[in-house]
Order: C-alpha cells, then structure tokens, then sequence
C-alpha cells in the first residue's frame, strides 16, 4: 500500500486504492518519472503520481549511490 502524506499543520494522507493490481514505472523524454497503478482489465481507471524533473533527477541519483555503495 502506496500512502501520499501531504505534512503542514494537519497531515494528510492520500493512499492508493488496493484495488489495483498492476503497477508501472515509467521515465519520459521530459526527464520526469511516472508511477502509475491501475487494473489490467480497466487501464482508463488509474491513479497516477508525475515528478518533476528535478525531483526525477534527485531519484535517479539516490538509487544510483545505493547501486554504487555509496551512502545516499
């Protein structure tokens, strides 16, 4: 179970639905990943989270450390 937690001066949190059952990363040529959940019988309905390329970049990054041993 994916949760979104929005922090300020009352959490909120977003969670993707466990009805899903599929799951999908993505890069685009915009340099921003996509994470994307939906059911294979019914891709229309989904529910997508799009970061920015800066935040993209800033992922890419940690995972590569982690890949390289480094400490992220």
């Amino acid at each position: 179970m994916v949760e979104i937690i929005k922090r300020r001066f009352e959490k909120e949190v977003i969670k993707v639905p466990e009805e899903f059952d599929e799951f999908q990363v993505s890069y685009n040529n915009w340099g921003h990943i996509t994470l994307r959940w939906f059911k294979e019988k019914d891709q229309d309905n989904d529910f997508v989270v799009v970061l920015s390329e800066r935040e993209s970049s800033t992922l890419i990054r940690f995972i590569g450390n982690l890949f390289r041993g480094h400490d992220p």
